[in-house]
């Protein structure tokens, strides 16, 4: 067997295993892919329990702002603090 022959050998085993590795790896890519989408959701989800909360976090503070000026007014004080 010649040189040339094992070379020619070579690059059909490497191919083939090539291959043999692209097909194997085919479900592991779909499920990365369905994991990427997955995380995608769960930022977005994320994105707006922050805004959520931006808003709650806001309307706590006027509602805590309103119960100081109605303290001044009634002289009744409610043990109330700011969301942070």
């Amino acid at each position: 067997m010649t040189q040339q022959d094992l070379d020619a050998i070579r690059a059909i085993v490497q191919e083939e295993t090539r291959t043999i590795i692209q097909k194997e790896l085919e479900p592991i890519h779909e499920r990365l892919d369905n994991m990427q989408g997955q995380i995608n959701d769960i930022k977005d989800q994320l994105d707006e329990m922050q805004e959520d909360t931006q808003i709650t976090r806001g309307a706590v503070n006027a509602l805590c702002e309103w119960a100081d000026h109605v303290a001044v007014v009634t002289a009744v004080t409610f043990p109330v603090k700011k969301a942070e």
